[in-house]
């Protein structure tokens, strides 16, 4: 702003106004108005419970390992994994990530978003420290209301932009709703 405004003189916004903005959405995200949110990452490949390796292969030898949860007749295909060797289970983190969530598009909408038809979009906004899990997840489980009746399954729609004064401590999200859960 430097020589927009010549008449004026240079002038700094005190440290006090930052810090009690952040005081502010601080306590809008740690408080009521913030959602937990559960956050589930890619399957994570763990050796499948019911059969035994082959060591040359490292998928299934085709033989009962004798506490498997379904017993099946030595070399045949290991109906648990599939011959495979591996099971893949959904990870979920047992961590609750907060996040302040605006369901009502319309009170975001005229920021420049825009979702394709039949799209139910949400913004979040959290906290920058927990953004790197965020990315990682694949899915996201919010909590619409304080009652738990009901969680929605969501996805990141684009990257997370910085938000605040300082646009180091917040980022705001948009997220696509996938269904409840």
């Amino acid at each position: 702003m430097a020589n927009k405004f010549p008449a004026r003189g240079d002038f700094s916004v005190p440290d006090a106004v930052f810090d009690s903005h952040e005081w502010a959405v601080d306590f809008l995200i740690d408080g009521p108005t913030g959602q937990n949110a559960t956050l589930i990452y890619p399957p994570k490949p763990t050796q499948c419970d019911n059969c035994k390796l082959s060591p040359d292969t490292g998928r299934s030898s085709g033989i009962y390992n004798g506490t498997g949860p379904i017993s099946f007749t030595n070399f045949t295909r290991c109906p648990r994994c599939g011959g495979v060797g591996r099971l893949e289970a959904e990870q979920t983190n047992s961590d609750t990530v907060r996040l302040r969530t605006y369901w009502n598009p319309k009170d975001w909408i005229d920021i420049g978003i825009r979702l394709a038809a039949g799209e139910t979009g949400i913004m979040t906004i959290g906290y920058m420290t927990d953004l790197p899990k965020i990315e990682q997840a694949t899915n996201i489980l919010i909590k619409k209301d304080l009652q738990n009746i009901r969680r929605y399954r969501c996805e990141r729609i684009g990257e997370a932009v910085p938000h605040g004064f300082r646009q180091n401590r917040y980022f705001i999200q948009f997220l696509k709703r996938l269904g409840g859960g």
